[in-house]
């Protein structure tokens, strides 16, 4: 059976065991008359495209693929189970481009951006890691309140964020934050209509080129 793929190469999120995305995106109806609203009040034209298609140069670098792809691994709250996770890294020789972790009683979620997310994906299947995927939104804080602005237009939108973490590499000398929304299409639509430079899992990988030269 073939596996069908985004754009990028990436499977949707939800198959092989992956999780599927939040349910609880906004009706779209409501999400029409966001977009009516900002348009107007910038003046132009209102459009939503849920299907992501024709959006244009929506990352840092001119990529079309405006999201970062997320690992969420579930290790067992033991001493050294962290190490034995980084040497596996290092031994498959991925690239970390951001890592968070969450502690629980019994288990621990660490979540993982990798610069070559395929590469990572199947490293990680071969090791019989025990991980789901989704798509999060990196967006550039070239400015000291960025991150204040990208929360109010999001609130602004109706919609949710349920995690952020800091990438651990930087573009253009400025940092970036990695944050996961209930609505990813809104969520792009709104901040590019507001100015917010976005980053994708093809500006990651340039820039953790970069970081090597």
């Amino acid at each position: 059976m073939k596996v069908p793929t985004h754009s990028n190469g990436l499977p949707p999120c939800g198959l092989h065991g992956v999780r599927h995305r939040h349910d609880g995106a906004a009706p779209v109806g409501r999400r029409i008359a966001v977009l009516q609203a900002c348009a107007v009040a910038g003046g132009r034209k209102p459009s939503y495209n849920k299907d992501m298609t024709n959006l244009g140069r929506q990352t840092e670098r001119g990529h079309e693929t405006p999201f970062l792809r997320h690992f969420a691994l579930f290790l067992p709250n033991r001493v050294g189970q962290l190490a034995e996770l980084l040497s596996m890294l290092e031994k498959e020789q991925l690239s970390l481009v951001a890592m968070a972790i969450v502690d629980a009683t019994d288990w621990a979620v660490v979540r993982l951006i990798f610069s070559d997310p395929l590469r990572a994906r199947e490293k990680l299947l071969e090791n019989n890691v025990a991980f789901t995927e989704s798509d999060v939104l990196g967006v550039l804080l070239d400015e000291p309140d960025t991150f204040t602005r990208v929360c109010k237009s999001v609130v602004a939108a109706e919609l949710n964020i349920f995690y952020a973490f800091p990438l651990l590499i930087r573009s253009r000398n400025k940092p970036v934050m990695a944050f996961r929304v209930d609505d990813e299409v809104l969520a792009i639509q709104i901040l590019t209509k507001h100015g917010f430079t976005l980053l994708g899992y093809e500006d990651a990988k340039g820039m953790d080129d970069a970081d090597e030269d």
